[in-house]
């Protein structure tokens, strides 16, 4: 993981923005490509310990496939 936060979308909850926690590859010697790096989830520390059903459901809505 990367050390620095990146931000995104407001919360849907409390209009803070919102912790985009992501993942990357680690190349090797043997691959000519850059680290393949993807979004895992979003956060936000604040709602997600206050109100987690709510903020389950809001972030399902929002952001799940399907």
């Amino acid at each position: 993981m990367i050390n620095e936060p990146l931000y995104g979308d407001p919360c849907p909850l409390c209009s803070r923005l919102l912790r985009i926690e992501y993942s990357r590859t680690r190349p090797s010697a043997q691959q000519d490509h850059p680290a393949r790096v993807w979004i895992t989830g979003y956060r936000c520390a604040d709602c997600e310990a206050a109100r987690p059903e709510q903020w389950t459901e809001v972030m399902r809505v929002l952001y799940c496939d399907g």
